[in-house]
């Protein structure tokens, strides 16, 4: 059965596009359980890719939840959201959703969140109100907008550098 479903189709696509990105960066991507296996990041699997919600989320919904990054790079010491697109779309609003998760706590821990917009959806209205307001609240997020995938190598390899560290921690957002 042909699936029909843009946003996943446009999901899939992306995580391929990041995945490269980092390679093409010389950084490491963990997505799944077995990535973080053998690491010395297999502790923080809870801390950078699957994220507990918070608890007044958790009593608003009756049950335990939790969300799932796209990913971790661990030579930035950040987590990963990336919302990749070339039409408009779920995507425009599902960052209005993420901003709330932000802004209550749900990525504030040891480690960094870069996010990422690609393609046409980085200059969208939604994207611009987005990094306004993490701008303007000094939430503890790196936002990049960039075209492709040549243009988001370039950004990593200037964050892997920056300081001789690189760390998403150590930001000073």
């Amino acid at each position: 059965m042909k699936n029909h479903h843009g946003a996943q189709q446009s999901g899939e696509k992306g995580e391929s596009k990041l995945k490269k990105a980092c390679r093409m960066a010389d950084l490491e991507l963990l997505v799944t359980r077995k990535d973080f296996k053998g690491t010395e990041y297999n502790k923080f699997y809870y801390q950078t890719r699957k994220l507990l919600a918070p608890q007044e989320w958790i009593e608003d919904a009756g049950h335990d939840f939790s969300f799932l990054t796209d990913g971790f790079i661990p030579q930035l010491d950040c987590k990963v959201e990336f919302k990749y697109g070339e039409a408009k779309g779920t995507t425009e609003e599902k960052v209005f959703y993420d901003l709330e998760k932000i802004r209550d706590g749900v990525y504030d821990n040891d480690f960094g969140t870069l996010y990422v917009f690609m393609g046409t959806v980085r200059n969208s209205i939604c994207t611009k109100v987005f990094k306004r307001k993490v701008l303007n609240e000094k939430l503890k997020v790196k936002v990049l907008q960039v075209t492709n995938i040549e243009e988001l190598v370039q950004e990593l390899k200037k964050i892997k550098n920056k300081d001789g560290n690189g760390y998403c921690s150590r930001w000073n957002l």
